[in-house]
């Protein structure tokens, strides 16, 4: 990495930050347009592609077929293929032995022709889509739809695959928006130094009323692990090469790290760098890799982050360098989110919520991360980047209403015409019970809510440049 040239990239953020919003962070949040405030609690590729329905290696030879046909439709395919397959078959033998009345069966049955065969062959690869396309669809998440919306064709569902829509769904974690909402607020409003009681106070508010979330707290009590040990896996997202390095080299006593080979041996090994060599051969074979911290209990979670915070300050008071600075920050939250203390909503607790607070009491703009997983094992060199990249993005979609080629006109306009499209589905079958249960209205409804939520809160507050001062490192 070019570290002069992310150094300049860098004066040059904090220098528009300086010139076109004076270094406020409420300024800067007034310049976003208040439709757009979803984006930040989303990663690229959802935004884009939602679950992914899109992005299946089938896509191209299946699902753009039946972009026409509901789930329903889908599912009825397969008794008909066998049907058709059954009758096609029982056609064309009995047209052989009319054509050859004095072949026997048996020796009949051993000559078919090569025009069978092929009948057969496609038969087969259209039962073998059939089953890939159900096996995807039930991995994505997609299977809700079978259900409870039957009259949804798949492109109906391509529409909704994309944007905030996706976490809404049934069966997925409906009330996380809100939750990180009202969570993203706290982290405005907070003027005091960081503690554990304040990092608490976040990851509860991120949780609250989150379905299908994994509560590992007693509301009244403050304390981590409800189990010993918490683990994330390793994938293309979170993960680089040079990350789990950097994260041996540290040699963490509370990390594990277990790997199951490209060829089913499962291995573990203490979190050494004298591992370095066969870690990082399973992570080029693309074996399975956990990290896994196994924390003994509330008290030991809670002396360890007290650790990393009071590591934190000393580092980022000792120097006026920036981009030392950013790499304090950047160090506390990567050694946070490995810490893994809490059972779930680590990333969005440390590197959505606390790391935007700390950029904000440093004087530099919040980001808007490409994919906030990356903190889960990127380098620190390489989350330098990121990070700086994710300014960026806050200065992009403020100038271009759009980001990652994503507009949210264009979800509106998607969601708004699904809801136009079966509206007389709706009116012919409980039209109150089917708005309150309907994924575009829910849509429609998040996009409402979070957009009115954000406008209260802007006036709300006065953007003045003298609430900067307030902020403490």
């Amino acid at each position: 990495m070019h570290h002069v040239d992310l150094s300049q990239e860098l004066r040059d953020v904090i220098e528009k930050y300086r010139l076109e919003y004076k270094s406020d962070p409420h300024c800067l949040r007034s310049a976003i347009p208040p439709e757009e405030i979803w984006r930040f609690f989303t990663e690229e590729s959802v935004q884009r592609y939602g679950a992914g329905l899109t992005q299946l290696p089938i896509y191209d030879t299946f699902i753009k077929q039946h972009l026409h046909s509901t789930f329903a439709d889908i599912q009825a395919l397969g008794p008909m293929v066998n049907k058709k397959f059954t009758k096609a078959s029982a056609a064309f033998i009995k047209e052989y032995y009319q054509s050859h009345p004095h072949e026997s069966y048996q020796n009949g049955k051993h000559r078919l022709t090569d025009e069978y065969k092929k009948l057969q062959e496609t038969f087969k690869m259209e039962c073998s889509m059939l089953d890939q396309f159900e096996d995807h669809i039930e991995k994505l998440k997609f299977s809700q739809f079978i259900t409870c919306r039957q009259q949804y064709t798949l492109s109906d569902l391509i529409k909704l695959d994309k944007g905030w829509v996706t976490f809404e769904l049934p069966g997925k974690e409906q009330g996380y928006f809100n939750a990180l909402y009202r969570a993203f607020d706290m982290i405005f409003d907070n003027r005091d130094k960081m503690t554990i009681s304040h990092i608490v106070a976040l990851h509860r508010q991120a949780s609250e009323k989150v379905k299908h979330y994994n509560h590992c707290y007693i509301p009244d009590i403050q304390f981590f692990h409800a189990h010993s040990t918490h683990r994330f896996g390793l994938k293309s997202a979170n993960s680089t090469l040079d990350g789990l390095k950097q994260l041996l080299q540290k040699e963490k006593p509370y990390h594990i790290i277990r790997v199951r080979t490209i060829k089913g041996e499962n291995k573990c090994f203490p979190c050494k760098k004298e591992h370095m060599e066969e870690i990082e051969t399973a992570f080029k074979e693309g074996s399975f890799i956990v990290i896994e911290s196994a924390l003994n209990n509330d008290q030991t979670a809670s002396l360890e982050l007290q650790k990393l915070i009071d590591q934190y300050y000393l580092k980022v008071n000792n120097t006026d360098n920036k981009i030392d600075k950013l790499r304090a920050m950047i160090d506390f939250t990567l050694d946070c989110v490995q810490l893994h203390p809490f059972g779930d909503g680590n990333c969005r607790t440390f590197v959505m919520l606390l790391l935007n607070e700390l950029l904000m009491a440093n004087q530099f703009p919040f980001v808007m991360l490409r994919d906030a997983n990356c903190f889960g094992c990127y380098s620190t060199d390489e989350l330098l980047k990121e990070v700086v990249d994710g300014m960026k993005n806050v200065f992009a979609l403020i100038q271009n209403k759009s980001l990652f080629d994503v507009k949210t006109a264009a979800i509106i306009q998607d969601l708004n015409d699904i809801v136009d499209q079966h509206t007389g589905y709706a009116l012919s079958c409980d039209f109150e019970r089917r708005c309150k249960h309907d994924d575009a209205n829910n849509g429609l409804r998040l996009y409402a809510e979070l957009t009115q939520l954000e406008k209260g809160f802007r006036q709300s507050r006065s953007y003045s440049a003298n609430q900067t001062n307030a902020y403490k490192i």
